[in-house]
């Protein structure tokens, strides 16, 4: 069984980017060991090991791994998009979390007009759907690349069976 069957996804709904299910975290691992005192760090992407994810926050980087772990279509060279998705993402995330939280009128005004914040959150959610589209994230573009993850699998089987055989 991939490691990538064992994430979980919020529910996205057209371009909107996968949420967390109560931490806000992103892509979050279903079945996760505590990071306790001890604990070995978690395995990376094979396209990921022995790449620094050129970004300090920590909920990007998480998501940049949990996308690598999703998309395993994703070559090494897919990473400055796969870390400008996972920025644009969190950003979408706190916008609409911060629009939640508005008072009464929430993201309209008093009078009517919506919030400026409301216009950017539009412009977020239309450039992550075209970074999702250039990775391939989405079914259709994925179709349109050509991934087709059965015959990957199927590959990768009979690749394990041969080096099992050692020739």
């Amino acid at each position: 069984m991939s490691r990538a069957r064992g994430l979980q996804l919020g529910a996205p709904t057209g371009p909107v980017p996968p949420v967390a299910a109560e931490d806000g975290a992103g892509l979050v691992p279903v079945s996760a060991p505590s990071a306790g005192a001890g604990a070995a760090p978690e395995a990376r992407p094979p396209a990921l090991v022995g790449r620094r994810i050129p970004s300090r926050n920590s909920r990007v980087r998480r998501l940049v791994v949990a996308l690598y772990f999703e998309a395993s279509w994703l070559a090494g060279a897919d990473l400055p998009a796969a870390v400008r998705w996972a920025t644009l993402s969190e950003k979408f995330r706190r916008l609409a979390q911060h629009l939640d939280n508005l008072p009464e009128g929430g993201v309209v005004k008093v009078d009517g007009d919506p919030r400026k914040a409301l216009g950017e959150l539009r412009a977020l959610s239309g450039e992550i759907t075209r970074l999702e589209n250039a990775l391939g994230i989405t079914a259709a573009p994925r179709a349109g690349l050509g991934v087709n993850l059965g015959r990957m699998e199927d590959l990768a089987v009979s690749m394990s069976r041969r080096a099992g055989r050692g020739s």
